[in-house]
């Protein structure tokens, strides 16, 4: 009698334990969500219609930095959820959007042209940053861009072309970064680079190419260990989430 008694109250206590945990969590959870997550939608100076999110810390105060996130081919700005909580922790604004011929966004008529077309892509990214130089709450001369692949390209592009204060580019090419800019010669400047050793080295090497063109301040990271394409390196190597942080945080 005193043993069944004994392990009801065991069972008892470890489902105490098992609750306040999960509420521990759904705290946590509540305490990162964002104060205003809402659905966008950007037009570009071509007609295309893109859509996105654009998210706020929770205590607005007069003028935040801005973090624009683009995804990689293939993908949408739905890539970028797990790096939301540790952005807004940082009282960043974020907007997030989904290229042409991607997500929800307008389809386009040769995918394979939007890769390298400096009359495609870049209005599109041109109209994210318009979108966020008009809030109130936005510090127009404080805008990075953020971005994997086709995005990270853009992320230089952005640098090269639009004025913004910093850029990170993971698993950039550097031809497309040329050719998306509609130049023979780029102006770089504040760009973290990052790649693993996709494509037998090929990728890392087009990162060390793009470093060597870019001026002070400027960072590179090759994950040796990773031949993960775009956001795919986060889960290779965790740390570099911590790095961007970093990166953003000495040049934002």
């Amino acid at each position: 009698m005193y043993f069944k008694y004994f392990l009801s109250n065991e069972v008892i206590a470890m489902n105490l334990v098992k609750s306040l945990t999960n509420s521990l969590f759904i705290c946590l959870a509540f305490a990162i969500t964002p104060a205003q997550a809402k659905p966008i939608k950007l037009v570009t100076t071509d007609g295309v219609i893109l859509h996105g999110q654009y998210t706020t810390p929770r205590k607005l105060t007069e003028k935040h930095p801005a973090v624009i996130l683009i995804h990689q081919g293939g993908s949408d700005h739905s890539e970028w959820n797990f790096m939301l909580p540790s952005l807004l922790s940082k009282n960043y604004v974020v907007l997030a959007y989904d290229v042409r011929g991607h997500g929800k966004s307008d389809k386009v008529a040769n995918m394979g042209q939007l890769f390298n077309d400096p009359t495609l892509a870049p209005k599109g990214l041109a109209a994210a940053i318009k979108y966020v130089k008009k809030k109130k709450h936005v510090d127009g001369t404080r805008i990075a861009v953020v971005g994997a692949s086709i995005g990270g390209n853009l992320a230089a592009v952005a640098i090269a072309n639009m004025g913004v204060k910093t850029a990170v580019c993971i698993s950039g090419k550097t031809s497309a970064v040329f050719n998306l800019a509609g130049k023979k010669e780029l102006a770089l400047q504040s760009v973290y680079y990052i790649s693993s050793n996709e494509n037998r080295g090929k990728r890392a090497a087009w990162a060390q190419e793009l470093h060597k063109l870019t001026k002070e301040p400027r960072k590179i990271t090759i994950i040796k260990s990773s031949d993960g394409h775009g956001v795919e390196i986060f889960k290779d190597e965790p740390n570099v989430e911590y790095q961007i942080l970093q990166w953003l945080d000495e040049t934002l």
